[in-house]
């Protein structure tokens, strides 16, 4: 009698285990909440690429400046890599070897 109420007991306790790992592992929808920010697509087309203008104003006049500064820059750097201001402005100078002994 004892062994029938042992395996009863161990049985129901699995089948608790199973449905409590379920229960834990199973993903849910997470509720709205407002601290949270929600993003949503501005624009009238469903490609993103067609609503994306990488060189759009945000209407800040500080950020626009440098902004279109680093364009200018990225194009000259672009059109002349080898450009000996560019160089000496863009890419650190390795250390010299001489004097060394």
């Amino acid at each position: 009698m004892a062994s029938y109420r042992f395996m009863a007991i161990a049985v129901a306790l699995m089948f608790a285990s199973y449905a409590t790992v379920q229960w834990l592992v199973t993903p849910r929808q997470l509720m709205p909440d407002a601290r949270v920010p929600s993003f949503h697509r501005i624009g009238t087309s469903d490609d993103p690429r067609e609503n994306y203008d990488p060189n759009g104003s945000d209407g800040d006049e500080v950020r626009d400046s440098l902004r279109r500064d680093v364009l200018a820059t990225a194009n000259d750097l672009s059109e002349s890599p080898c450009n000996d201001y560019m160089r000496d402005r863009y890419l650190p100078r390795r250390p010299s070897m001489r004097g060394r002994g």
